[in-house]
């Protein structure tokens, strides 16, 4: 099953960064980091676009796998509503959400072609 926990330990190993250099560079402790690789607690946005500039990656890179951008309408987790709830506490629809999204996945495509 496809989580962000998971999404963020692949990351974080192919950027060879060990849990306790990333806590480091978060301010938590290495099991902190390891409760969220293992879906153990939850990562809120403001955390997941932390983890994000810390590994030097963009923030939807953790809702992807291998490269590839996921239907957010096929996934069989609680990782997409999760980051819909939090966008819509801020005053975004899941449209929009999703809109920006593919977008930008648009962009980056074209750029591979070109």
């Amino acid at each position: 099953m496809y989580n962000v926990g998971s999404r963020l330990r692949e990351i974080r190993k192919q950027k060879n960064i060990t849990l306790e250099e990333l806590g480091e560079k978060l301010g938590k402790t290495k099991g902190y980091i390891s409760k969220w690789e293992n879906g153990q607690r939850p990562i809120n946005l403001t955390n997941l676009q932390s983890i994000a500039e810390a590994l030097e990656v963009d923030i939807k890179d953790f809702f992807s796998n291998s490269g590839t951008v996921q239907n957010p309408y096929t996934l069989k987790d609680d990782d997409w509503a999760f980051v819909v709830k939090e966008l819509q506490e801020k005053g975004y629809t899941p449209a929009e959400v999703y809109f920006k999204i593919a977008q930008e996945q648009i962009e980056k495509d074209k750029k591979k072609d070109n």
